[in-house]
């Protein structure tokens, strides 16, 4: 199941798995299916299916028993990987959870390509002038799809920084054909990769330069 679904691999660096909602349930610990219990039904069930995937990917990468890794992960707060094991963030849309793990800072986002949204709005709302002005003149079906690429770098790099989505969406400035990102405040770089696998379109931002 590991290589199946594993989209990156740079051993000891780099790990990233897109995993289909369709998959049985995994252990998770007492502290999470307790947490769990203060959801609602479909919020507990992508909880514990989010943290039981992390938890049995990282047991194969790091040959650790899945309940033993010493992962923290309250909800809506981000992911922490103790005992110096490096950094974990993952992201959910409607059929997929895609998780990534590397030795340095690393945040990801997931979309579905052919998603719908008000892209005009979104840009209005929550992008920088420097954005606003380059996608001004695109139709709505360009505007749309350049819009989710920008979605997704940026919510990637917030998860990275461990920012918050408003305002930070605002504070990140994609640049360089889509392959860097400078979060303003304090003028830190990360480093950015976009793909596209089938039908869904993937944000990957790391402090290391580790993929194209």
């Amino acid at each position: 199941i590991n290589s199946k679904y594993q989209l990156v691999k740079i051993p000891d660096k780099l790990h990233i798995w897109l995993i289909p909602k369709l998959l049985p349930i995994k252990s998770a610990s007492i502290d999470e299916i307790i947490a769990s219990q203060k959801l609602s039904y479909s919020r507990a069930k992508e909880f514990l299916y989010c943290r039981g995937y992390v938890r049995y990917f990282l047991s194969e990468l790091f040959q650790i028993d899945p309940l033993k890794i010493p992962l923290e992960a309250p909800n809506k707060k981000k992911p922490i990987l103790k005992d110096d094991l490096g950094y974990v963030s993952w992201s959910n849309c409607k059929d997929a959870l895609l998780i990534g793990w590397s030795r340095n800072l690393i945040g990801v986002d997931i979309e579905k390509k052919d998603r719908l949204f008000d892209a005009r709005q979104i840009n209005n709302r929550f992008f920088n002038n420097q954005e606003k002005e380059i996608y001004k003149t695109l139709d709505e079906e360009d505007l749309r799809s350049q819009t989710l690429k920008l979605w997704v770098l940026k919510e990637a790099t917030i998860k990275c920084i461990n920012g918050r989505l408003i305002p930070d969406l605002g504070n990140i400035i994609i640049k360089e054909n889509l392959k860097k990102a400078l979060y303003v405040p304090n003028q830190s770089e990360f480093n950015l990769s976009l793909k596209e696998y089938e039908k869904w379109l993937i944000g990957i931002a790391l402090k290391e330069n580790l993929i194209d």
